[in-house]
């Protein structure tokens, strides 16, 4: 079954913006540092535990 694209948008709005965003930043080359990915992964990981 597929949602109307109304339906779908009003829906997952967010993740499109975030989308967006994220495209935006690496079209000025601001990417995450290797440190910053670390850090994140880290907490992620401890967080499922």
């Amino acid at each position: 079954m597929s949602l109307p694209r109304n339906e779908f948008v009003g829906l997952n709005g967010w993740r499109i913006g975030e989308i967006e965003k994220g495209i935006e930043e690496a079209n000025k080359n601001e990417f995450a540092t290797d440190k910053e990915v670390e850090e994140f992964m880290k907490r992620w990981i401890d967080a499922k535990r």
